[in-house]
């Protein structure tokens, strides 16, 4: 069986550079997802923008969730021809509750989602980590690292980020990173925690 490890968190909150030293550390032992959202908007998805209108949000989330859940499937698949014991999503399937007006009731109603638990549960563990923009304001950059980023405002990204926590809080291994030993002490964190994963796993 893989091992199913998601890492989520609000903007700028370092998942990307977190995922990038786990495959570097873990190599051929871990396989990472690429996040569905960069994806589609490198294709050319249009941007919905920081005020976006409901049509064009609705239609990027649905997007996002199914590349999600398609990209989770190959990414298996992968890993099992290769023996890699677990793979690690740049967020996950149900991320667009913090993102879609409505919230969670909304998002599972556009997306057609009637056991909202199959999408929780598909993940072992979730990975927690904290924005800067909710640790430090003053810290925030809007594009630090990523140019599709769209909270312009500390303020609208700390907001997205406790939506975001809330949408997972009810996973049963929720390990939460905070922003106060720098990325640094988040990536030793987080490689602690996947090595012990990965340890009990064999």
């Amino acid at each position: 069986m893989v091992y199913r490890l998601l890492i989520t968190g609000g903007p700028g909150s370092g998942k990307t550079t977190v995922i990038r030293a786990l495959e570097k550390k873990f190599f051929g032992r871990v396989l990472a997802v690429p996040e569905a959202a960069t994806m589609l908007l490198q294709g050319g998805f249009p941007p919905p923008g920081q005020h976006p209108d409901l049509i064009l949000l609705r239609a990027f989330q649905r997007a996002i969730f199914y590349l999600t859940v398609e990209l989770e499937t190959a990414y298996v698949h992968q890993a099992e021809k290769r023996d890699a014991q677990m793979i690690v999503s740049d967020r996950g399937r149900l991320d667009g509750e913090a993102y879609m007006k409505g919230g969670r009731d909304a998002f599972l109603s556009d997306i057609g989602i009637q056991d909202r638990q199959n999408h929780l549960l598909i993940y072992h563990q979730i990975i927690y980590l904290e924005s800067v923009a909710t640790y430090s304001p003053d810290l925030w950059v809007q594009n630090a690292g990523n140019r599709f980023r769209m909270e312009s405002d500390p303020a609208v990204a700390a907001a997205v980020d406790r939506r975001t926590l809330h949408a997972w809080s009810d996973h049963p291994h929720v390990h939460y990173f905070s922003c106060k030993n720098g990325i640094e002490g988040k990536i030793t964190a987080v490689e602690i925690l996947v090595d012990s994963l990965l340890e009990k796993k064999e």
